[in-house]
Parts: C-alpha cells; structure tokens; sequence
C-alpha cells in the first residue's frame, strides 16, 4: 500500500510538473506581454479579444518572444504564422471554433473562451446561425452563450 502511495504522490508530481510548462501560455500570459508592450491598453479588453483566438503553439511562442516593438508595428513578425489569409466575408463553425474571414484575414475563435472572456458567461455548445433552442443569428454564425 506505501509503495502504491508513493507511484501516486510521483506520477501527479510528474503531471503538475508537465502541466506547469503550459500555464506560461495561457491567454492570460499572452495579454499581459500586450498590455506590458502597451499594443492593448488593459487585461480585460485584450482577454476578450486576443483570450478568446485559437491559436497554434508555434503562434504563441512567437508572440511571447517578439519585442514590444514588433508587437506595435503595423505588421508583426508573428502575424502569417498566427491567421490564415482569406478573400471573402464569411462565418462557419467547425465544431466548437468559430472561423471568421473578414476579407482578408481568418480568426478561429474557441467558444468556450468566447463566452467566458467576451461574455462573461458560459458556452451553451452551440455554435452556428441557429442555436439548439431554436434563436437565429442576425450575423451568421455565432457562438451562443448563456450570460447568467
């Protein structure tokens, strides 16, 4: 039983220790080098638009690392490795991620965060023109929240 006891108090120590490496990449972090470069003036603001983006790890890395300066120029290091380029407007979900192409540039959205940042709610698992319940959109396909 001791040597049970011992197997669990290592392999969590091993898991806390492996998970420990990724709080650094949270959306919060990812925010704080923003308003620490002053490119979006408070935590809250940014949370609830750059929080909510889906975003690969190769992206990530490259924002945390990039200068302030480059995080404010008008075209950032990090920015073909972040967003695909598109041609058209449109709005489609695959799955629980909202893909929004505003013309020129797609922004994945994860809806989960979606609600919790920009909502401040929770993510119904809804994402399209028409909710579960049967609401319809005005703006195509949206992620649907319920905002307590």
């Amino acid at each position: 039983m001791r040597n049970l006891l011992i197997v669990i108090v290592a392999l969590t120590a091993v898991l806390f220790g492996a998970n420990c490496g990724k709080s650094d990449r949270t959306p919060e972090k990812v925010c704080e080098k923003f308003v620490g470069c002053g490119t979006i003036d408070d935590q809250e603001a940014c949370l609830g638009s750059v929080g909510s983006l889906e975003l690969s790890d190769g992206c990530i890395d490259e924002m945390l690392s990039a200068s302030c300066e480059d995080h404010n120029s008008g075209n950032p290091s990090y920015w073909s490795t972040c967003f695909d380029s598109c041609a058209t407007s449109e709005r489609h979900c695959e799955g629980d991620l909202l893909f929004v192409c505003n013309g020129t540039t797609v922004y994945v959205y994860d809806c989960e965060r979606v609600c919790r940042y920009e909502m401040d709610g929770t993510y119904t698992g809804d994402c399209g023109a028409v909710s579960s319940g049967g609401q319809v959109s005005e703006n195509g396909a949206v992620c649907w929240c319920q905002v307590q």
